[in-house]
């Protein structure tokens, strides 16, 4: 997300909607609630170094929460990259099932946290944060 830390930089934002990422999407795009989904992220390496650069041989977790676990949000789904999975200037789908929750509010957001144990050396530490809002269809 090369300009999500654009406020910190004294950058101008237009709404949160710039801190929105496109990479977490659900299929189906609409889901309504208590509906399966296949949620993706596609996880993109900006950097001229692989992972197994980094962090030769070890996994990196990639832990997803319905919410801004910032305040509280909860764990939804769990998973680890391992270092060959993203070269240099790489992209990787994460794709896992999830159910919908039963709300009655017109969207939900879900975010990904990529390296939460910063065990990878990052030019942009405060970076590995990344949300989608999922619209939900309630009509029956």
């Amino acid at each position: 997300l090369p300009w999500r830390l654009d406020p910190d930089k004294g950058l101008a934002v237009v709404g949160d909607q710039q801190r929105l990422t496109r990479d977490i999407s659900t299929l189906p795009i609409q889901p309504r609630p208590r509906e399966t989904v296949t949620v993706q992220a596609r996880v993109s390496n900006f950097s001229l170094l692989g992972l197994d650069d980094a962090v030769p041989s070890e996994p990196v977790d990639a832990r997803f929460y319905l919410g801004d676990p910032a305040e509280g949000g909860t764990m939804i789904h769990m998973t680890q990259i391992a270092a060959s999975q993203l070269d240099a200037r790489g992209k990787f789908l994460i794709e896992f099932p999830y159910e919908i929750p039963d709300v009655s509010s017109s969207s939900i957001a879900i975010y990904c946290v990529l390296d939460p144990l910063d065990e990878v050396d990052e030019i942009h530490e405060d970076n590995n944060t990344a949300w989608g809002e999922i619209f939900l269809r309630l009509e029956p």
